[in-house]
């Protein structure tokens, strides 16, 4: 009869795994496209509650959690928006040197968080850093290390125009890298690469031409959108993830 009742406890108990850190926050964790395993992460600001009371924040704590649940798989593009994570909690990110793309804007890190991130992830590509004020031209300093960054996002920080105008300089000197553009918000004129700058200047005169002969002419290299644009979705955006979950924004992750 013993033996019968263990038998029946067995089976009828219910084992109910632990959420983890990621299902806590809605996470995103989808392939950048088809055919690859390499991943994009996309991470809320805070869970989802009924209301404001009940909702966590994702901090340095929640963070850590979260990279190490990220552990050993392939991924290349990691976005946190209004985050609370601070300099200590971006050591998680030593465990992803492949990284390619990083945006942690309105965070709370500094100049030294700038620092760990260029020593964890040394082959990134793209970084935004929107609006976090601790950010000095201090970090500009850090950042000659990233020889192969194209976008750099730095758009109500602390930083300067007249630093990072030298810093690209600096890169192109330094790391031959004439791919770098820079985004310092609609007050300030963007940097944009000088391989732009140079096929501009290439291709500047032919276009004015074919424009003055041809009334069919289509310009195959129209004006871009200001900064100012930019920004705009950037709130947007922000204002969406108060009430449902961001998948992704318009650039292909």
């Amino acid at each position: 009869m013993i033996r019968l009742i263990l038998l029946f406890v067995a089976v009828t108990v219910t084992v109910v795994a632990e959420e983890s850190t990621l299902e806590k926050f809605g996470a995103l964790v989808i392939p950048i496209h088809q055919g690859t395993e390499d991943l994009f992460v996309n991470i809320p600001a805070h869970t989802w509650a009924e209301t404001e009371e009940q909702r966590e924040y994702l901090d340095d704590g929640y963070f850590i959690k979260a990279m190490k649940e990220l552990h050993g798989k392939p991924v290349r593009r990691i976005q946190m928006r209004k985050s609370r994570i601070t300099d200590s909690g971006l050591d998680a990110l030593a465990q992803f040197p492949n990284l390619k793309k990083l945006e942690i804007s309105n965070s709370k890190i500094t100049d030294e968080g700038i620092k760990k991130i260029v020593a964890f992830c040394p082959q990134l590509v793209y970084l935004n850093v929107w609006g976090i004020t601790n950010i000095t031209d201090k970090s500009l300093i850090h950042l000659r290390d990233l020889w192969t960054l194209e976008n750099l996002y730095l758009f109500g920080t602390s930083v300067t125009w007249d630093e990072a105008n030298k810093y690209r300089g600096v890169m192109q000197a330094m790391a031959a890298n004439e791919d770098l553009t820079i985004y310092l918000g609609s007050t300030n004129p963007t940097l944009y690469a000088f391989s732009d700058e140079k096929h501009w200047k290439a291709t500047y005169q032919k276009n004015v031409a074919l424009g003055r002969i041809d009334p069919n002419h289509v310009d195959k290299y129209p004006q871009s959108k200001t900064e100012v644009v930019n920004e705009k979705k950037y709130e947007e955006d922000l204002a969406k993830e108060a009430t449902e979950p961001i998948l992704k924004d318009d650039e292909t992750p």
